[in-house]
């Protein structure tokens, strides 16, 4: 074999040997990059399947850590009204046991400017629901039908039994139930006008067919006792 032809048959064979070289080094790139590739997937879908739960985790964390943010609020909120009630109502006890009922104590002259109102609200005929100790007040002003437990005050019927005026301290005390609540989200939890809009909303009418409460929601006790 000549010096050419030997030189031929090396560049030949190296040229092939090159190119098988290229060629499987092609592929193997190709295959490490597919392999890469789907490793880098995966890789993201992990990561993206972690954050989701993360998120999801945080999520549920501050919605949690939201909810008994309000229950906290509605209970203070509620504490400090409930405190008012219990100052309102202690007050109006100290009223209604300050001596004996007199037409010139304090307590008769609140009792007979509560049953005067409630009488004038139910109409003619109407009849009086009051404490015992305080029948002979409710007497001078119209026909006492029985008595009631309350703290004071009285409860003006017509006499079927149609409509009725709720003039006790309690239901008093509960008109201002609403007020006292708009007034310590105001004061305390800066939400007055928040406070305002959603009793606002959640009033509702109500409901038709039932017997007419110009005053209260009812007779505190449910116990009235007939004459």
């Amino acid at each position: 074999m000549g010096l050419e032809k030997l030189r031929e048959d090396i560049r030949e064979d190296s040229e092939n040997k090159a190119a098988q070289i290229i060629a499987q080094a092609r592929s193997t790139a190709r295959e490490e990059e597919s392999k890469a590739e789907a490793e880098a997937k995966a890789i993201v879908a992990r990561a993206l399947g972690e954050a989701q739960e993360t998120s999801k985790e945080q999520f549920r964390m501050v919605s949690g850590a939201r909810l008994r943010a309000r229950k906290i609020i509605a209970s203070a909120r509620d504490a400090v009204v409930q405190r008012s009630m219990d100052s309102l109502l202690e007050s109006l006890r100290e009223i209604a046991s300050s001596g004996k009922p007199s037409e010139s104590g304090r307590y008769a002259k609140a009792f007979a400017a509560l049953a005067k109102k409630a009488v004038k609200e139910v109409g003619p005929g109407a009849v009086l629901y009051c404490r015992r100790q305080d029948e002979a007040l409710g007497q001078k002003i119209a026909r006492v039908a029985g008595s009631i437990d309350c703290i004071g005050g009285a409860i003006a019927e017509s006499a079927d039994g149609l409509v009725r005026a709720d003039n006790t301290f309690e239901a008093i005390a509960e008109e201002q139930a609403d007020r006292l609540r708009a007034k310590a989200h105001g004061e305390i939890f800066g939400t007055k006008g928040k406070a305002r809009r959603a009793h606002a909303g959640n009033a509702q009418e109500k409901p038709k067919g039932r017997k007419p409460i110009l005053r209260g929601h009812s007779k505190k006790g449910g116990n009235k006792t007939q004459k």
